[in-house]
């Protein structure tokens, strides 16, 4: 296993996020991306490794990288770093919000449209 991804499974237990379906849907990644990333038979790119840290704002940045560190970053340092993350995190939950609103009114139109064709 690669250093890489022990400090991403050290990411996942602090988060619960041990399987690889959470991990994906946490992150983005496909099923089968975050399942190499997990088990290490993959390195994360540096575009993964960002999307990561964004995923998972508590983690240091440096450390993910490097692991040098500590994993957590404190709160004053992690916005002086990035002063765009709260404004970020609220759009992603906006957006989350957006998309289980949509599974919901996919799954009744399913449901109207099973209601007209029966009868």
């Amino acid at each position: 296993m690669n250093e890489f991804s022990n400090r991403i499974i050290q990411i996942a237990e602090f988060y619960g996020v041990t399987r690889a379906a959470d991990f994906a849907k946490k992150t983005g990644f496909s099923h089968q991306t975050a399942s190499n990333y997990l088990k290490g038979d993959r390195i994360p790119t540096g575009d993964s490794l960002k999307i990561i840290q964004q995923s998972f704002d508590k983690i240091s940045a440096k450390w993910l990288l490097t692991g040098e560190g500590e994993m957590l970053q404190l709160e004053e340092t992690k916005i002086q770093e990035n002063p765009r993350s709260v404004e970020i995190q609220k759009l992603q939950k906006i957006i989350q919000k957006q998309q289980e609103t949509i599974d919901k009114l996919v799954d009744t139109i399913q449901k109207l449209t099973s209601n007209v064709k029966e009868r």
